[in-house]
C-alpha cells in the first residue's frame, strides 16, 4: 500500500479549500435487506480533511437499487469538508482523483441549470410561412429559441461532447392557438447518422420534453429536433453542468437544496441525506424552473378545491364532478424512503421524519410518476425546523365539543402536512408547526367532508375551529 505523502495531502486540501466543499460521492455502511454481494463488500479508504491528518474508514463500493428499499446508516467523519481517496491508486494518481472527486461533486450538486428562466418563445405570427428553422451549433449551457411554421420541418443543431460527457436537452415547446395538439421527437445522432439517444413527447397547446445523453466518445454529434403532429414554437436547452449518475447515491453533505436530474419514469435519483442523532429532518422534491412549481402548486389547488367542493357540494346524478385542466407539462416528482422508515407525515413530494435515534447517512430517492417525461429537480433537506404550538378547540354550532375530528395544517403553497391531530373527548387539539401561511383542513374520521380554512401562523397560537358539518 502506497501512503499519501504530506505535499500530496497539503495539495489536495488546497484544492478542497480552493473550490469550496469536496463531496463524498460513497454510502455509509449497509445495514441492508439482503447480503452483500463481492462488488457490494467494503473497500479501505482514506478521508482527508483540509488542514488535518488522514485517517482510515471504510464504506461499501455500491449500493443496490432502491427497490428494494434498504436503508443505510453507520456513523461517518463529522467533516464538512471531506474528500474521498482510494488508497489502491498510487501516490502519483491521488491528487488526480482528489481533484477529479472535488470537481464532481460540484457539479453535481451545486449545477447552475441553463437558461434559467426559459427564453421567452417566437410570437404565433410568423413573418414567413414556408421559413424552417435554421441549423446552428448548440454550445454548452447553450439556450435558443425558433419555431416551425408548417408540417413536415425538421432541424438539426450540431454539438461536440467529449467522451464520458452528458448532456441534457431540455425543450419547451407551444402551440399557436386553442386546441392546438402537437408531439415532439429529440434525438442524437452520430456522425453516421445512427440515432444513439430519443425522446418522444405529446401535448396539447404546450409541451415539454427532456432527453439525457452520454457521450461515448470525443466527436462532433447532432441533436435533431422534429415535429410528429402539427408544429410549434420552441425554446431549447442544453444543460452542461451536471456529471453523470449511476454509481452510489449522491451525498448531499450539510446543503438545504440539491440540484438534480431524472432521464425517464424508468430512472432514479439516489441521494444520501447526513443525519445526527436527535436532528428531525424535513424532506420535499421540487421542479427547479419556476414553471414546474408553479404548475404543481396549481394542480395541488386545484385537487384541494375539487375534493372541498365534492364533500360539501355534491353534483346531480353522481358522487362527484371532474375539473377538466391541460395535461401537466412538467414531470410529477415523486419521493422516495426506505421501507422501514416511517414518516410522521407524507405527501408524494414531503416526508417529515422523527428525531434520528443515532448518526447516520439516510438514502431517499426521487422519481416520476409512470409516464411522465424527466427533468430537473430540486432536493431540498431542512433540519431542526424551528416550530411554534397550535392548539384549540373544535365546537359544532351549538359551542359542543367533538371528539374524534381530525385537524390537518398544510403549509403553503405547497401544502406540505406539517400538523396533523385528532381531537381529544373535550374537543381539543395541538400540534407544532413551523411559522407561516396554512391551509387547515377540518374532517370527521375515518373519512368524511374537508372544511377548509386558511390561516397564518407566526407564533404560539390557540386556533378554534367551528364545524359546520353533519
Amino acid at each position: 500500500m502506497t501512503v499519501l505523502t504530506p505535499h500530496r495531502v497539503l495539495l489536495a486540501a488546497l484544492v478542497t479549500a480552493l473550490l469550496t466543499a469536496a463531496v463524498v460521492a460513497a454510502p455509509a455502511t449497509q445495514r441492508g435487506l439482503r447480503p452483500r454481494t463481492p462488488e457490494e463488500q467494503p473497500v479501505r479508504t482514506a478521508f482527508l480533511v483540509a488542514g488535518e491528518a488522514a485517517f482510515s474508514g471504510q464504506r461499501p463500493a455500491t449500493c443496490p437499487p432502491l427497490p428494494p428499499r434498504c436503508l443505510l446508516g453507520g456513523a461517518a467523519p463529522a467533516a464538512p469538508d471531506l474528500l474521498l481517496v482510494n488508497l489502491r491508486a498510487s501516490s502519483a494518481d491521488a491528487t488526480g482523483v482528489a481533484q477529479e472527486a472535488v470537481s464532481a461533486g460540484q457539479s453535481a450538486l451545486d449545477a447552475t441549470p441553463a437558461g434559467v428562466p426559459l427564453p421567452a418563445l417566437p410570437g404565433s405570427e410568423a413573418p414567413d410561412p414556408a421559413r424552417a428553422p435554421a441549423s446552428r451549433p448548440l454550445e454548452r449551457d447553450g439556450v435558443l429559441a425558433d419555431r416551425f411554421t408548417s408540417p413536415g420541418q425538421r432541424v438539426s443543431y450540431p454539438f461536440r461532447a467529449e467522451a464520458g460527457e452528458l448532456s441534457l436537452f431540455e425543450l419547451a415547446a407551444a402551440g399557436y392557438a386553442r386546441g392546438w395538439a402537437m408531439a415532439a421527437a429529440l434525438r442524437v445522432l452520430d456522425p453516421g447518422g445512427r440515432v444513439l439517444a430519443e425522446s418522444r413527447r405529446s401535448g396539447g397547446v404546450q409541451l415539454q420534453a427532456f432527453l439525457a445523453f452520454t457521450a461515448p466518445l470525443s466527436e462532433e454529434y447532432t441533436l435533431e429536433l422534429l415535429p410528429t403532429e402539427q408544429y410549434f414554437r420552441y425554446a431549447l436547452v442544453r444543460h452542461s453542468s451536471y456529471v453523470q449518475r449511476g454509481g452510489p447515491p449522491v451525498d448531499v453533505g450539510q446543503r438545504e437544496r440539491v440540484h438534480g436530474w431524472i432521464a425517464d419514469a424508468s430512472d432514479r435519483a439516489l441521494y444520501w441525506v447526513p443525519v445526527r442523532a436527535g436532528e428531525q429532518l424535513a424532506l420535499s422534491v421540487e421542479g427547479t424552473r419556476d414553471e414546474a412549481r408553479a404548475e404543481h402548486r396549481r394542480l395541488l389547488a386545484e385537487e384541494a378545491g375539487a375534493s372541498t367542493m365534492l364533500s360539501l357540494r355534491p353534483v346531480q346524478g353522481g358522487p362527484g364532478r371532474s375539473y377538466a385542466h391541460p395535461p401537466p407539462r412538467f414531470p410529477q416528482l415523486r419521493l422516495e424512503l426506505p421501507g422501514d422508515v416511517h414518516p410522521l407525515a407524507s405527501s408524494s413530494c414531503f416526508a417529515l421524519l422523527a428525531p434520528a435515534a443515532a448518526d447516520g447517512f439516510l438514502q431517499v430517492a426521487v422519481s416520476v410518476a409512470a409516464g411522465q417525461p424527466g427533468g430537473l429537480h430540486d432536493l431540498v433537506v431542512r433540519r431542526d425546523v424551528p416550530k411554534v404550538s397550535v392548539g384549540g378547540l373544535v365546537v359544532d354550532a351549538d359551542d359542543q365539543p367533538l371528539e374524534g375530528l381530525e385537524v390537518r395544517l398544510l403549509l403553503e403553497p405547497d401544502l406540505e402536512p406539517w400538523g396533523r391531530a385528532t381531537t381529544n373527548a373535550q374537543g381539543a387539539w395541538t400540534v407544532l408547526v413551523p411559522p407561516g401561511d396554512y391551509r387547515s383542513e377540518l374532517r370527521r374520521l375515518p373519512s368524511g367532508p374537508v372544511q377548509p380554512a386558511s390561516v397564518g401562523l407566526r407564533a404560539d397560537t390557540e386556533l378554534n375551529l367551528l364545524w359546520r358539518g353533519p
